[in-house]
């Protein structure tokens, strides 16, 4: 979600606040009839969607901190597998292996793109890739991080960090999904402003000042 779309929930919050303490200015004048147009209704309402913004603000935040550990531990995978393929093709040790493992190779390096799906489609030719190279005779790479049990470890790590991911990503989606109930259902921010400005519009009529001075107030609650 942009920075625009969280900012623009923001001033939302801000007009309905500003919107509640016209109202209390207002103080006998605005006496509705009915319980979900009084100050204190919309106090909670406000409440409410104030604490959903702030769940999702801290949800994205930790969403944001696992996307970067993620592609950080995915980052030097191509340059790894690569230079295990040159080695192997230098020793010449496929043994007639060669084009699998060049085509697993590729499925590996040859996407660049650091979606879930397409992460997940590289972990599994890269394990592919380690169980073919590990049957290889003959390899015994002098660079550590080219070792099988460095192989098999940044497999785990990656698998881990991208478990933590949907696991993060799950947890926002949730969080937006609720925050969206406090914004846009029956009893949040929007349908409640809308019923406010409907009934000052019949106390006041749609001309007076102090109707023109809710509509700007409430102009940034669509």
């Amino acid at each position: 979600m942009s920075n625009r779309s969280e900012t623009g929930r923001a001033s939302r919050l801000s007009a309905f606040d500003d919107l509640i303490n016209f109202l209390v200015d207002l103080q006998a004048t605005y006496n509705p009839p009915v319980d979900n147009l009084k100050i204190d209704h919309l106090k909670q309402v406000h409440e409410r969607a104030s604490q959903a913004h702030q769940v999702v603000s801290v949800s994205d935040a930790a969403y944001r901190v696992a996307l970067n550990k993620r592609n950080e531990t995915v980052k030097p995978l191509n340059n790894i597998v690569r230079s295990v393929v040159n080695l192997v093709m230098a020793l010449g040790l496929a043994n007639g292996q060669t084009p699998k493992v060049k085509s697993l190779a590729k499925a590996i390096t040859g996407n660049v793109k650091l979606s879930q799906q397409s992460i997940e489609s590289r972990m599994d030719h890269f394990n592919q890739f380690i169980v073919l190279i590990g049957s290889l005779d003959g390899y015994t790479p002098d660079r550590e991080l080219m070792e099988i049990a460095s192989l098999q470890s940044l497999h785990q790590v990656m698998k881990e960090t991208n478990k933590e991911l949907a696991k993060k990503e799950s947890m926002l989606t949730s969080a937006r999904m609720q925050r969206d109930v406090t914004f846009k259902g029956e009893d949040g921010l929007l349908q409640n402003t809308r019923r406010v400005k409907l009934y000052l519009r019949s106390l006041f009529g749609d001309r007076s000042d102090s109707y023109r001075q809710v509509i700007r107030i409430t102009q940034v609650i669509k």
